[in-house]
């Protein structure tokens, strides 16, 4: 049996977090990546929206800070795969959106992730695959201000 796990060093893969973590504040990087936004970056919610528990809801705070827009380009792109991953249970394929960072979770997560194209996760959870998919840097992130106090304490 052969191993597919390969070790990664904890400073370069510490490092490498944290040089993703810095590009989504970068517009530069996160244009380069097709996301469509409107104001600045990065987008900071209060912790409210932790407790948010329809996907409904979720869809009025993302218009509400002007994120929306880069769901509907993502269900837009929703296509069947090509080749014979269709056959193994991997038919459809969409691009990437707005990534949801948030301390703790009271529902949130779960109803985000019924958006197309939207991610979902608790800060502690946080990988470098989920901040730069396919290895390019500047994915459109939301974070709730717990999930910034926790990687203050954290950086």
């Amino acid at each position: 049996q052969k191993k597919w796990a390969k070790k990664i060093n904890k400073k370069e893969k510490r490092l490498a977090l944290k040089s993703a973590i810095a590009s989504t504040a970068n517009p530069e990087l996160v244009k380069a990546r097709n996301h469509i936004f409107e104001g600045e970056l990065p987008k900071i919610v209060v912790n409210d929206i932790e407790s948010i528990k329809k996907t409904k809801e979720v869809i009025d705070v993302f218009k509400a800070i002007g994120v929306y827009v880069d769901v509907e380009r993502a269900k837009k792109t929703k296509r069947v795969r090509a080749g014979k991953g269709k056959m193994r249970g991997r038919r459809y394929v969409m691009k990437k959106s707005v990534l949801l960072v948030v301390g703790s979770d009271g529902g949130i997560i779960k109803a985000a992730k019924n958006l197309p194209g939207v991610d979902a996760v608790l800060v502690k959870d946080l990988n470098v695959e989920l901040l730069a998919p396919g290895c390019k840097a500047g994915r459109l992130t939301v974070w709730s201000k717990s999930a910034i106090d926790y990687l203050r304490g954290w950086l």
